[in-house]
């Protein structure tokens, strides 16, 4: 189990960015009254090539 600064650092992604996946179901964790605890770093981040393809 992580905390979102924790996932935040070994996903090189930005606190924000982790509660919103979070929020959004892309990460797996739960939030416990105003903090949120990350259980898995399963995230795989999605690039937008030149074109608007997501590879």
């Amino acid at each position: 189990m992580y905390t979102v600064n924790e996932a935040a650092k070994k996903l090189n992604l930005d606190p924000s960015q982790i509660r919103r996946l979070l929020r959004s179901g892309e990460l797996d964790g739960r939030k416990w009254g105003r903090d949120w605890t990350v259980f898995r770093l399963n995230y795989r981040r999605k690039r937008r090539l030149k074109g608007g393809t997501v590879k």
